[in-house]
């Protein structure tokens, strides 16, 4: 008896945390759904745009919130064949410190899932495959390091094991190399195997099925799994991870979420207060996000459509209302989850650092 409630519970978790969905049509879906298909009653709200934010700089699937003039054309900045930034009359960028607050939710499937194949790959995989070599080849001084989108407070904050039912509340995560978690939390260019760290620390790859050494659940491994409270890590993780940060570094974080945060009492002041209350007010704040943008009805029903109708509404995603108003306050950028190359992100970095 105990082992059938034991399995009972198994499945349901197993339902709400990794359910399968279906494969990404690249073309367009016809037809719009309604219920989820809007922003929120908040999105009308305007929020006042941070008092060092001089230009916002508009591009094809993003936005950028400039500390300085704007790029010519639709780019963040103008880049040779080989992904270097011309001379544009900018100040040799600054160190940067990146990191990542990952949704690890059921939302996120599609997206985590881990192909061993680039062949028609539209996974983090390869919207993510020339993120490093933009910064390594532009001479950045930077290093990341990474958590997931869990919170939690109260006797939650406290219990469990396994990252299941303890929220991380932003703490940094151990990396993930071939053969299992890595005692390093900060990614940087002297790290053995770099590239295929920062893809395992992001996804659920690689596949350990057959692995003896380890758990096999997906959630045994980063990003581990989570609810869905990227700010409400964020404003925790300043304090718990200013270990990692350098004093001289622009501190860039970059929520990666096709889902709004469930938290709807935090706000883009509070956080970037605590900030301010840990790191002083001289240290610069920069958020990038990668969501469904407020309004990209195409973005939201690509989401939609890569979900099974059983598990829709463990894996529905939902417009970056909340999100997107944070980066609009601390300066730096809102960026749709659905692009297909996400190389912007680094050249907005790189952007950002130089002004």
């Amino acid at each position: 008896m105990k082992k059938n409630i034991f399995l009972i519970f198994c499945i349901t978790f197993l339902i709400f945390s990794c359910s399968p969905v279906t494969i990404e049509e690249d073309e367009d879906s016809p037809g719009e759904r309604r219920g989820n298909n809007s922003p929120d009653e908040n999105a009308s709200e305007e929020i006042e745009i941070g008092e060092q934010v001089k230009n916002i700089c508009k591009g094809d699937g993003y936005i950028v919130y400039s500390y300085g003039e704007c790029p010519e054309g639709t780019g963040i900045g103008t880049y040779d064949e080989d992904g270097r930034a011309e001379e544009d009359n900018l100040t040799p960028p600054q160190p940067v410190d990146i990191f990542f607050v990952l949704n690890a939710n059921s939302s996120m499937y599609y997206y985590l899932t881990y192909l061993t194949s680039m062949k028609n790959n539209t996974r983090f995989q390869k919207r993510f495959q020339s993120f490093i070599p933009t910064l390594i080849k532009n001479n950045m001084d930077w290093r990341m390091f990474f958590t997931n989108s869990d919170y939690s407070d109260g006797i939650f904050a406290k219990g469990g094991s396994g990252g299941y039912f303890k929220g991380r509340n932003g703490k940094a995560m151990n990396l993930e190399g071939r053969y299992g978690i890595l005692r390093e939390q900060i990614l940087d260019p002297t790290v053995s195997d770099l590239f295929n760290t920062f893809m395992y620390t992001i996804t659920r790859g690689p596949d350990r099925t057959g692995d003896q050494r380890g758990g096999t659940n997906v959630c045994d491994y980063p990003p581990y799994c989570s609810n869905v409270r990227p700010l409400k890590a964020l404003k925790s993780s300043f304090s718990k991870n200013k270990n990692l940060t350098r004093k001289e570094a622009h501190f860039i974080a970059i929520i990666v979420s096709n889902r709004d945060e469930e938290d709807k009492k935090v706000t883009a002041e509070e956080i970037i207060n605590e900030f301010r209350s840990v790191y002083g007010s001289d240290k610069r704040l920069s958020v990038l996000s990668v969501i469904i943008e407020p309004d990209d009805t195409k973005c939201f029903q690509k989401n939609e459509d890569r979900t099974f109708f059983v598990y829709h509404h463990w894996q529905k995603g939902s417009y970056g209302v909340q999100i997107s108003k944070l980066a609009k306050k601390t300066g730096g950028g809102n960026f749709s989850i659905c692009l297909e190359d996400y190389s912007i992100l680094a050249k907005t970095i790189v952007h950002l650092s130089s002004q």
